[in-house]
């Protein structure tokens, strides 16, 4: 009877134990944009020693990036959802996957173009972000900013080959301004 009581109790506390975890991992994509944003500043203020007139006016172009890259891609991305649009997407994507016609080519050429429009719009966005970002940092900060950005590119390669998702962080690897911790 004892035994059964212990095993009971400890295969209740692991039930416990898991949920816990997963209701954890939920409550870090609950963020705001405005929240994120915040958060992605403070991250940079400590990893690169940024003064607090800095991060203020690092926080605005953050800002000004994300509300950007939000209008390019719509609502994708964003947690809005549009139920009737999403319906309407997965009818086409239920009617692209029958063998492709002539005429499909040339939709499919369409939304490529789209596609390399959008991409070319996020990276004119990317590349003014980059450079309000040189004008507000010094030398060091910006050389050290950067570096940071090769090694999470790098750490984000090894995780795909590895048949990770980008988000995805195994034990160990996680990274904050792209700096082990």
């Amino acid at each position: 009877m004892k035994t059964t009581r212990i095993l009971v109790t400890t295969f209740l506390m692991s039930i416990f134990c898991v949920a816990w975890s997963y209701a954890q991992q939920g409550q870090k994509s609950k963020l705001t944009p405005e929240e994120r944003v915040a958060k992605h500043v403070e991250m940079m203020k400590k990893s690169l020693n940024l003064t607090d007139e800095q991060a203020v006016k690092l926080q605005e172009v953050q800002t000004q990036l994300f509300n950007d890259m939000k209008q390019v891609r719509g609502t994708r991305g964003t947690g809005e959802i549009n139920r009737e649009a999403m319906k309407a997407k997965r009818e086409e994507m239920k009617t692209k996957r029958e063998p492709m016609k002539p005429k499909d080519e040339a939709m499919t050429a369409e939304m490529k173009a789209k596609r390399e429009a959008k991409a070319a719009e996020m990276k004119t966005k990317r590349d003014a972000y980059e450079a309000k970002l040189k004008t507000i940092l010094t030398p060091e900060q910006y050389q050290k900013y950067q570096e940071q950005c090769k090694d999470k590119q790098k750490n984000m390669h090894k995780r795909t080959e590895r048949g990770q998702k980008p988000g995805d962080h195994p034990k160990g690897e996680r990274t904050k301004g792209g700096v082990k911790s």
